[in-house]
């Protein structure tokens, strides 16, 4: 739970931050985003992540520490399915000429529709923040109920569990594919 705060923090503050890079160090980056993309670990982020979102909500179940963490995760999938549909183009939309020049040529969104996604990343990573210390309680109440008597409550736990899970990778991931793609379009002068 400690590094999940810890990782939500560094990942707002950095996302606050305009770094300067060369194009190399830029291009760098997205090599290393791409090996992470289609990396095991990537791909399996990509499977719980679409699992996630084509999830549906799990209802109230009256137990006030899991409905507060399946309302703040809902609100961050709300935040995450947003931006996901923005980045999904970027995934394919950022290609480098033969002399290593950045060029956005296959999606018609300029630099401010990416600079604004990065408060709505701010504010779901606070809310991930958030989450994170609901955790402790949620699973507390988990291990109280009985499960012939309460299957929709700990299903909606075990959702919100996972959901905190798979927020918090693709908050981290799509801050940093953000600030490359911003950073790619500052150094292309594609302002």
């Amino acid at each position: 739970m400690t590094k999940i705060l810890v990782v939500v923090m560094a990942l707002a503050a950095m996302s606050l931050t305009a770094f300067a890079q060369t194009a190399d160090e830029l291009k760098a980056e997205r090599q290393a985003i791409k090996s992470e993309l289609n990396s095991k670990d990537g791909k399996n982020l990509d499977k719980a992540w679409a699992k996630l979102a084509a999830s549906s909500v799990p209802s109230t179940c009256g137990i006030n520490s899991i409905d507060g963490l399946v309302s703040t995760n809902a609100s961050i999938l709300t935040t995450l399915v947003a931006v996901d549909n923005l980045l999904s183009e970027y995934k394919v939309s950022i290609t480098e000429s033969k002399d290593g020049e950045v060029e956005i040529d296959k999606f018609t969104a300029k630099t401010e529709d990416y600079v604004a996604q990065l408060p709505l990343l701010v504010a779901a990573g606070a809310e991930a923040a958030k989450a994170a210390q609901q955790l402790k309680d949620v699973q507390n109440d988990m291990k109280s109920l009985n499960p012939m008597t309460a299957a929709g409550s700990i299903k909606a736990g075990n959702w919100a569990v996972n959901a905190t899970d798979v927020n918090v990778q693709m908050i981290e991931r799509d801050t940093k594919m953000l600030n490359n793609l911003i950073n790619s379009c500052k150094a292309a002068k594609n302002l």
